[in-house]
């Protein structure tokens, strides 16, 4: 089961396709890994910025323990 623990948004200003995303792993630990990406416009402005936080193991302790 997927999970995020941390998710934010920046958004700078409208952007008009084509877009391009670039997405670049911060920091991984053992347990969790730390998330940029970058939204850029057709004009390569960027457009928005995104980071996250999500469990290695891609999924939730918590759901774990309630699946049957």
């Amino acid at each position: 089961m997927p999970a995020t623990a941390t998710l934010s948004t920046d958004f700078l200003r409208p952007a008009l396709p084509p877009l391009t995303f670039e997405a670049v792993v911060d920091r991984c630990g053992r347990t969790m890994g730390f998330l940029t990406a970058t939204v850029r416009d057709r004009h390569g402005s960027v457009a928005a910025k995104c980071h996250g936080t999500v469990p290695i193991d891609g999924s939730s302790r918590f759901l774990n323990d309630t699946a049957s």
